[in-house]
């Protein structure tokens, strides 16, 4: 019984991951829609964003997972975070929230430097 139980965990959480690998280009691709949309003279609104979300997390809805658009505010871009329903903890952020950190530190040493030589 106990491996019976095993095998069926190690499927869900392969199925899991492969569901998440599969969908982690189109997720690439809907963040960058929406940054490009932002920057666009022709702006969209914030109930098509979340009209857009919504659709989204009813599709993963029977994997137990949702996803957020969270906006960074050095850089004025947005991310999308995966989450796992039940436990509320980020499974995956694209692109990751600690790549966007580091660019926006060194966007702004870069600046630094360029600021001071000037």
């Amino acid at each position: 019984m106990m491996l019976e139980n095993l095998s069926t965990n190690v499927l869900s959480s392969q199925l899991r991951t492969a569901i998440l690998e599969g969908m982690n280009d189109y997720f690439q691709n809907e963040a960058r829609v929406i940054n490009e949309a932002a920057y666009s003279p022709q702006k969209i609104s914030k109930e098509q964003v979340q009209e857009a979300v919504d659709e989204l997390n009813q599709f993963l809805q029977p994997t137990n997972t949702s996803i957020r658009f969270e906006y960074h505010e050095q850089l004025n871009e947005y991310y999308v975070k995966v989450v796992d329903d039940k436990t509320e903890e980020t499974i995956r952020e694209i692109p990751s929230k600690k790549l966007l950190d580091f660019y926006a530190a060194m966007t702004e040493f870069v600046g630094l430097m360029v600021d001071k030589k000037i």
